[in-house]
Formats: structure tokens, C-alpha cells, sequence
């Protein structure tokens, strides 16, 4: 999605810094997988994991 966004930006002629891609991609990554172990978190709080 980020490397989308900076496509889209380019395409109207607006110049992103590549630091600036690769510096917010490891912060994207790390809030995928928060979001994934809260998912599993609030399962398990609710008895419905399965193991």
C-alpha cells in the first residue's frame, strides 16, 4: 500500500524520497502483526480459540 501511495504521488508529479518508503515499511509490517496477535488475544479472552 505504501509503494502504492508513492506511485500514486509520482504520477502528479510529486517527487517521494525513497528513504522515506523504506523507513515507514518495517512500521507497516509491525502494526500488521500487532493487529494479528490482538485478533488472537481477544479470541482466545472469549474461549473460542482452537488449539
Amino acid at each position: 500500500m505504501i509503494v502504492g501511495m508513492a506511485l500514486m504521488a509520482e504520477l502528479l508529479g510529486v517527487h517521494v524520497p525513497k528513504g522515506y518508503i523504506y523507513a515507514a515499511m518495517p512500521t507497516h509490517s509491525g502494526e500488521g502483526r500487532n493487529i494479528r496477535v490482538r485478533s488472537q488475544r481477544q479470541k482466545q479472552m472469549a474461549g473460542g480459540h482452537e488449539a
